[in-house]
C-alpha cells in the first residue's frame, strides 16, 4: 500500500471522529446548526498543528474513557484498565500519524502541554489556588521550551506521567500490575519526548552546518573575485588543501586594499 493511501486513511479516521463529535453535539441540543458548527470547528482545530496536537491528546484520553465505560459492564476491572491503557496509546498513535504529516515535533510539544494541563488541574483540585497554578504553569513552560532546560523538563514530565498512572492503577490493581502499567507509560512517553529532543538537537546541528557552509560560500565568492584567482585559476578547494598556496593567498588578502591605489601583485603559479 502506498504512503498516499496511508495519508488518506488518517484523514478518513479524523473526518469520522469530527463527524461523530458533531452528531453527538447536534443531537444533545437538538440543533443541526450546532452540529454543523461543531464539525467545522473540529476541522479547523485539527488544521492548526500545535492546537491539533493538543485536541488529539485530549480526545485520545476521552476515547479511552469511552472504552472504559463500554467494557466495565462486561469484563473484570483489571482487564478494563489494561484495555484502557492500550486504547489510549493506540488512539494517540492514530492521531500522531496524522499530525506527523505536518510536524511530529509540534505533536510532542502538544503532548507536553496537555500533560502540564493535567498537572495544573491536579494542583487546582488540591489547593484551589489560582496564583499557584499560574506560577507552576509559567515554570513548566519555561522548562519545556528553553533549550538548556528542555531535557530536564521532558524527563520530569515522563516520570510524572508514570506516577499518575501508578497512582490511578494502584487503586484497582495489585502492586506488580500497577508498576508494569506505569513502566509502559514511562517508556512510551519517554520515546515521544526523545523524538522531539533528538529532532531539535539535529535541527540545531543542521543550522550550524548551514551557517558554516554560508561562511565557506561567502569566502569562496570573495576569493573568485580576487586578482589572485584571476591570475592563478586555482580552485578554492585546492587552495585550502595546499599550505603554500593558501599562505600566499593570505598574504595577498592582507595587502589587497593596496589594489585600490593601483598596486599590482605577482603570484607563483604553474
Amino acid at each position: 500500500m502506498s504512503s498516499y493511501d496511508f495519508v488518506d486513511a488518517e484523514y478518513g479516521i479524523l473526518g469520522i471522529e469530527c463527524l461523530l463529535i458533531a452528531i453527538i453535539a447536534g443531537i444533545s441540543k437538538g440543533s443541526f446548526k450546532l452540529g454543523l458548527a461543531t464539525f467545522a470547528i473540529m476541522v479547523i482545530l485539527y488544521i492548526i498543528p500545535f492546537v491539533g496536537g493538543v485536541v488529539s491528546v485530549i480526545l485520545s484520553f476521552a476515547e479511552m474513557m469511552i472504552v472504559c465505560g463500554l467494557l466495565k459492564e462486561i469484563v473484570p476491572e483489571p482487564v478494563v484498565l489494561v484495555a484502557a491503557l492500550f486504547a489510549f496509546i493506540i488512539f494517540l498513535e492514530l492521531h500522531k500519524r496524522y499530525i506527523s504529516i505536518g510536524n511530529e515535533m509540534l505533536f510532542g510539544y502538544s503532548l507536553a502541554f496537555v500533560e502540564s494541563l493535567f498537572a495544573l488541574l491536579a494542583l487546582w483540585l488540591e489547593y484551589k489556588s489560582i496564583p499557584l497554578v499560574c506560577i507552576v504553569f509559567i515554570v513548566l513552560m519555561i522548562v519545556i521550551f528553553v533549550p538548556v532546560l528542555r531535557g530536564i523538563g521532558f524527563a520530569g514530565l515522563a516520570v510524572a506521567a508514570a506516577g499518575y498512572t501508578f497512582v490511578f492503577f494502584h487503586e484497582y490493581l495489585a502492586m506488580q500490575y500497577s508498576i508494569a502499567a506505569s513502566l509502559m507509560v514511562l517508556i512510551y512517553v519517554s520515546c515521544q519526548y526523545y523524538t522531539v529532543y533528538k529532532y531539535l538537537y539535529y535541527r540545531r546541528e543542521w543550522r550550524k552546518e548551514d551557517k558554516a557552509k554560508e561562511v565557506v560560500n561567502s569566502d569562496e565568492i570573495r576569493y573568485k573575485q580576487s586578482s589572485y584567482y584571476l591570475s592563478t585559476h586555482y580552485e578554492y578547494k585546492d587552495l585550502l588543501e595546499d599550505a603554500g598556496k593558501y599562505g600566499e593567498y593570505l598574504v595577498y588578502e592582507n595587502l589587497r586594499e593596496y589594489e585600490q591605489s593601483g598596486a599590482k601583485f605577482l603570484f607563483n603559479y604553474k
